[in-house]
């Protein structure tokens, strides 16, 4: 399928049906992959996962794409603007590297640098926001060094791990992205 968005390493794509019974619904699957995300480890199923696909990536509220490593053509994860408000003009911003073996490689980074400036300069959106569990340093150093700014934290927000965790939220504005 033809690049949706295209950058030096990555480029974005409309997820597929096939994808589906790809790596992707293995993801969901391993405890690594699935230790920072706020959700956690869903959905379990292929019908969980038709569900998902059904639902969410099919609805206009939604961005939802494949990040495609560009040198092997390998799908490595999504990224998403979720939730997006047309009037208020803001949306939730969601992440996955799945595959392991592409961790590390800024790869990530890349991807939503392409997704935020599409949602700015594209959707006009003026804010896109997230929230990340507390613990996990690297992406909340990945998101400030990208432009996000700390708005607050939920405390005691989710219960992962055997535990209640904080929730930090952070969000950038149209102009903001460094």
């Amino acid at each position: 399928m033809k690049p949706f968005l295209s950058g030096n390493k990555v480029y974005l794509r409309q997820i597929e049906q096939e994808d589906l019974f790809g790596p992707y619904m293995d993801w969901f699957h391993d405890s690594e992959v699935t230790h920072h995300m706020l959700k956690g480890a869903l959905p379990l199923s292929r019908k969980q996962q038709q569900d998902y696909f059904d639902q969410v990536i099919n609805n206009s509220t939604n961005l939802i794409l494949a990040i495609i490593h560009k040198e092997d053509n390998a799908h490595i994860g999504n990224v998403g603007l979720h939730n997006m408000d047309a009037i208020h003009r803001f949306a939730e911003m969601g992440v996955i590297i799945g595959n392991k073996d592409y961790w590390g490689k800024k790869l990530g980074e890349e991807a939503i640098r392409l997704i935020c400036e599409h949602g700015f300069n594209q959707l006009n959106l003026n804010r896109i926001e997230l929230g990340v569990i507390h613990s996990h340093k690297s992406a909340i150093r990945l998101y400030e060094k990208l432009g996000f700014r700390h708005e607050g934290v939920k405390r005691n927000h989710i219960f992962k791990h055997g535990n209640y965790v904080d929730v930090v939220l952070m969000a950038m504005l149209k102009g903001e992205m460094l």
